[in-house]
């Protein structure tokens, strides 16, 4: 059995992929992407299971929906937005 502390960390990862998908899925419509995007909703689970049993140094490489894995591994949010290909302002 995991430690409360522990299900309150998992929980916030899972939530805070979500939340990161939800806006993704909110602008994309907007034209402000200039990629395709493919959706970890529903999940995230599976992406915060795996990150959580690696060690800080083991890499985690995905190749489709990959904004789960990354955000997961405890990827910097700021970092990943400035590298998607976004419309010019």
């Amino acid at each position: 059995m995991l430690a409360a502390s522990d299900l309150a960390r998992l929980y916030r990862a899972l939530y805070r992929i979500r939340r990161v998908e939800e806006e993704i899925a909110r602008i994309y419509p907007s034209d402000k992407i200039k990629s395709p995007v493919h959706l970890s909703i529903g999940q995230e689970a599976v992406a915060v299971g795996v990150c959580d049993a690696l060690r800080p140094d083991d890499a985690v490489f995905g190749t489709y929906r990959g904004h789960a894995s990354y955000l997961a591994k405890g990827g910097d949010l700021a970092g990943s937005a400035t590298a998607a290909p976004t419309a010019s302002p």
